[in-house]
């Protein structure tokens, strides 16, 4: 998925189980979510909303969907997680 050279500087942050709302990052076909690998934090499809990249704020997620699209060209969807 990442091109050759191209990375997000930004990182997710931990996810903090008090904060209720929650928002994660869809691929556009709709099968899988977008997760961070632990052992070199580049950006890959999870099938699993618990291993996904995880937002505590829609105009955070939608952030990070558009620096996506942009450096990976690959549109992808925020979804909010229940």
């Amino acid at each position: 998925m990442p091109r050759a050279g191209r990375e997000l500087k930004h990182l997710p942050r931990v996810p903090d189980p008090d904060i209720r709302e929650r928002y994660a990052l869809r691929t556009s076909d709709g099968r899988d979510f977008l997760g961070v690998n632990s052992s070199d934090a580049h950006i890959e499809r999870v099938s699993d909303s618990e291993n996904a990249w995880q937002f505590h704020t829609h105009e955070r997620a939608v952030e990070a969907a558009i620096a996506i699209n942009e450096v990976f060209e690959e549109a992808v969807d925020v979804v909010r997680l229940h």
